[in-house]
């Protein structure tokens, strides 16, 4: 198995360069990886790290497309 790490929205934050408010917008339309619920009622959060490495590998690769 492999070693996931999740990290929590002010990482992703830091990682992806937008607002907590546009991640999770972006996650409402299906635009960016869902989050993990790690409590009850869903007030602690965390994404995975590899989903959201591949999820900028994405963009790049689109980024590139469409030069």
């Amino acid at each position: 198995m492999a070693n996931l790490q999740l990290i929590k929205i002010d990482a992703v934050v830091e990682m992806c360069a937008m607002s907590k408010a546009t991640i999770y917008r972006k996650v409402h339309k299906g635009l960016f990886p869902k989050p993990y619920v790690l409590s009850p009622g869903g007030k602690a959060v965390a994404w995975r790290l590899d989903e959201l490495n591949k999820w900028i590998s994405e963009l790049e690769k689109a980024a590139f497309t469409r030069e």
